[in-house]
């Protein structure tokens, strides 16, 4: 599936929610706010590099977009190891999302929400900076865009518009 046909089906099932079908949230940054910020500041980075180098818009707009797409699905289809998260990580402001994912989710499985949305996501250079934004020094195939995601959350970070702890985070 292409960066537009996914982009117009996150839309469209933002704007058909039903009342009452949001999962908890606690005082963290909103899904849908956080994910229009990042895929617009991805982009907006992109054409910052050169031109030979240069990621392919569509696919950096949409990586920003689905970056958090783990934290809807563990959201609805765990929502009570959800509630744990989101206490743990309102309590814990200073550790990234990754651990205390682990942490709560180490007794049901071995799974973090950046593994899970990459599996439902189609396109791999979206897939992998999905997988890969939190893991430094990446070098895979797509690691433009792994790296500009994470430059992404870091520049987001330090206008506590990201999940991300504020603080001290290298690209590596």
């Amino acid at each position: 599936m292409g960066p537009q046909a996914t982009l117009n089906m996150a839309l469209a099932s933002r704007c058909n929610r039903t009342e009452g079908s949001e999962v908890p949230r606690a005082r963290l940054s909103p899904y849908w706010l956080q994910a229009m910020y990042t895929a617009a500041t991805m982009e907006a980075l992109a054409t910052l590099v050169d031109i030979p180098n240069r990621p392919q818009p569509g696919y950096c707009y949409l990586a920003g977009l689905l970056a958090n797409f783990g934290t809807l699905v563990i959201g609805h289809v765990f929502p009570p190891f959800y509630a744990s998260i989101c206490r743990e990580q309102e309590a814990n402001r200073h550790l990234p999302h990754t651990y205390v994912d682990q942490h709560v989710l180490r007794r049901a499985a071995r799974v973090v929400r950046e593994f899970v949305a990459r599996k439902l996501v189609g396109s791999e250079p979206v897939s992998d900076a999905v997988r890969y934004q939190y893991v430094a020094g990446h070098d895979g195939p797509n690691a433009g865009y792994v790296n500009l995601l994470r430059l992404t959350h870091q520049v987001l970070a330090t206008r506590d518009l990201s999940d991300l702890p504020k603080g001290r985070w290298i690209l590596g």
